[in-house]
């Protein structure tokens, strides 16, 4: 009976080693998710993001300042959705800025804040809309 259970381990890690390479490769050749795209602006000009549903974007750069920062959605936002202005370089919530908090938006399909003291650097944006979505960071010149 003993030789029979090490003969079953055996079988299944033998299996287990064969099988996680293979898994392995099925992964590495799935498709990647859809990414949020990202413009690359002029020195000055607008940076425009945009994806779908909840997301975070790829890194980008801000020079730093002032933004007027304008969103838009496929369909309204509900009130769990939201969308932060996040620093990619650090793990410091305190340089978070909220750009949507779904609860009480009086147009839950647009619209427009600012955010201030912002540090040059990169950043991404973390999102979470229900349908795809477009945000617009243009810099305020005093």
């Amino acid at each position: 009976m003993h030789l029979k259970s090490v003969a079953i381990a055996a079988a299944l890690l033998a299996a287990f080693v064969l099988a996680a390479p293979l898994a392995h490769a099925q992964d590495a050749a799935a498709p990647p998710p859809p990414a949020c795209v990202t413009d690359p602006p002029a020195a000055g000009a607008a940076r425009v993001v945009s994806g779908s549903g909840q997301q975070r974007s790829a890194p980008f750069a801000l020079d730093g300042g002032a933004y007027r920062v304008t969103w838009t959605s496929e369909k309204p936002s509900t009130t769990l959705s939201f969308m932060q202005l996040q620093p990619a370089d650090e793990s410091s919530i305190l340089r978070m800025q909220v750009i949507l908090n779904g609860a009480g938006t009086p147009d839950p399909a647009t619209g427009q804040t600012y955010v201030y003291n912002v540090k040059p650097g990169s950043y991404y944006l973390d999102v979470r809309l229900p349908a795809g979505w477009s945000v617009t960071l243009t810099p305020i010149t005093p």
